[in-house]
């Protein structure tokens, strides 16, 4: 009977084995959870391009999505964030819900994460978060420098009464 009781053993720790190996499979969310920058937006088949959308982004307009575990925010343009719910339905694929509007959203093998809803599909490549550009950053980033009320410093110096009078002297 000992042998039996070994036998035994063996198959239910290999039992619990298996189980545990299945449950570590990955977390499909992990993949979504992040920072996204949209880089292309497609309307039907108009697609508005990343050269179009950098310059948006420069003056501090720009879409971008925030996946937590348990919420997903949307920033488009500038304006207030719209807050909504997302699960993840299977791996790199899941639905995202704003205002009982649900949208789909897919991960493709370039990491490109997909946002789509009737006929419109928002392409995001996610970014670390101190990336994002504000309206108030896309001003400050120009590589002109802001007017002065103040004169410029010249190399000359100013001339003095002295000299004044003599250059007035030498003109006529």
């Amino acid at each position: 009977m000992t042998k039996f009781k070994r036998v035994l053993t063996m198959m239910a720790c290999a039992l619990v084995a298996c189980l545990v190996i299945a449950g570590c499979g990955a977390n499909p969310k992990q993949d979504f959870i992040g920072t996204w920058e949209i880089f292309e937006m497609d309307e039907s088949g108009e697609i508005t391009s990343e050269d179009d959308l950098n310059l948006l982004k420069s003056f501090g307009l720009s879409v971008y999505l925030e996946i937590t575990d348990d919420a997903i925010s949307l920033e488009m343009f500038g304006s207030e964030a719209q807050k909504g719910t997302w699960e993840a339905t299977a791996s790199k694929k899941g639905t995202a819900t704003f205002d009982d509007s649900t949208s789909d959203m897919t991960i493709n093998d370039e990491g490109v994460l997909e946002l789509s809803q009737n006929g419109t599909v928002l392409r995001f490549r996610q970014i670390d978060p101190s990336e994002k550009v504000s309206a108030t950053d896309g001003a400050a980033t120009t590589d002109e420098a802001a007017p002065t009320d103040e004169a410029a410093p010249t190399d000359e110096a100013a001339p003095t009464e002295g000299e004044e009078a003599a250059d007035t002297d030498a003109a006529a």
